[in-house]
């Protein structure tokens, strides 16, 4: 009876073993590749011409504007990107005419520009704007136009976005100078110089020279 039990225990451990042996794990499928996440940039000046080859002196293939949503698509040497449109449109753009965020401030570029009710050179003058004046963008995507906020008067009105530029304007002071001025000059040029006058010579020794 006790040897039965033990080459049944015996028979039941071989075949448990067996079992053990032939069992296959599953593997876990191979992790699936890793797409590439898309890069966007936003066109940081007025207008952008695209070009058909990473060249400065290639020919424009599209114009994309202000805050315009492009995404890159391809670089090349020299910081050039080529960039896409949601349209299609496409072309090469350096990047220090891309940012990473709209544009959101810009600054007025010349003297003499009127902030407008409406987006017509034509329309109710809202102020006057001096250069450098600073400007916040309330339309996301201007065209010609746009409508901002003068940080300066608190002003909210129109204006053309040739008129704005993203950096302040920097002048070198230069000082007209007068007719007087200018005559004086030519004639301190013209004048002749007076040589210095020579100290005379004297009929004594010289005194011998140090070592």
């Amino acid at each position: 009876m006790f040897r039965n039990c033990l080459v049944a225990i015996g028979m039941a451990l071989s075949f448990g073993f067996y079992g053990c042996a032939t069992i296959e794990v599953a593997k876990p499928p191979p992790p699936a590749p890793r797409q590439k996440l898309p890069i966007y940039y936003y066109v940081g000046v007025s207008e952008l011409n695209l070009k058909e080859t990473p060249d400065k002196g290639s020919k424009d293939k599209a114009l994309v504007k202000l805050n315009e949503k492009v995404e890159k698509t391809e670089g090349a040497p020299g910081g050039w990107f080529l960039v896409s449109t949601d349209d299609g449109r496409s072309g090469w753009a350096t990047s220090k005419y891309l940012e990473l965020k709209p544009v959101t401030n810009l600054y007025v570029s010349k003297n003499g520009i009127c902030l407008r009710a409406a987006p017509d050179g034509k329309s109710e003058e809202v102020c006057n704007l001096k250069v450098n004046d600073q400007v916040k963008i309330l339309d996301p995507r201007p065209q010609n136009w746009v409508q901002v906020s003068v940080e300066r008067t608190k002003a909210k009105g129109w204006i053309e976005v040739k008129n704005l530029a993203k950096s302040p304007v920097t002048f070198s002071h230069y000082r007209k100078r007068s007719g007087k001025e200018k005559a004086k000059q030519e004639a301190e040029k013209e004048a002749p110089q007076d040589k210095p006058a020579q100290a005379p010579k004297s009929s004594k020794p010289s005194a011998p020279e140090a070592l």
